[in-house]
């Protein structure tokens, strides 16, 4: 039974760690412009997944993506303005971000700019 316990808890630190070199190589990535890992990085915030849930640090990543012209990063962050998640809520603004994106084929930009015009 000790066995087992201690190789639990063995395999949660390896785990924390492993996860823990991962997101400071994401990070370092993100801050010299790549932007899938901007990307990441803000779904990671968006949802909670792996760091703290917070929108302000979401949007901030999703805005890095989406200014460099990710489909999906603008899509992001369309949806953060639409919802007021992180920023004050802003439907011109969220519109914009969706245009963008729904013009590169991204079907989700689509879809919210059908709902946004009724």
């Amino acid at each position: 039974m000790e066995a087992l316990v201690f190789g639990i808890i063995a395999a949660f630190i390896i785990g924390w760690l492993w996860h823990s070199y991962l997101t400071k190589k994401i990070y370092g990535v993100a801050e010299r412009g790549g932007v899938n890992s901007q990307l990441l990085l803000g779904m990671k915030y968006a949802s909670g997944r792996g760091v703290v849930q917070n929108y302000t640090e979401a949007v901030k990543w999703f805005r890095m993506a989406a200014e460099q012209g990710n489909a999906e990063a603008q899509y992001y962050l369309g949806n953060m303005y639409a919802n007021g998640y992180g920023v004050a809520q802003n439907f011109a603004e969220a519109a914009k971000w969706f245009c963008l994106a729904a013009e590169q084929g991204n079907a989700n930009a689509q879809e919210a700019l059908k709902s946004m015009r009724g």
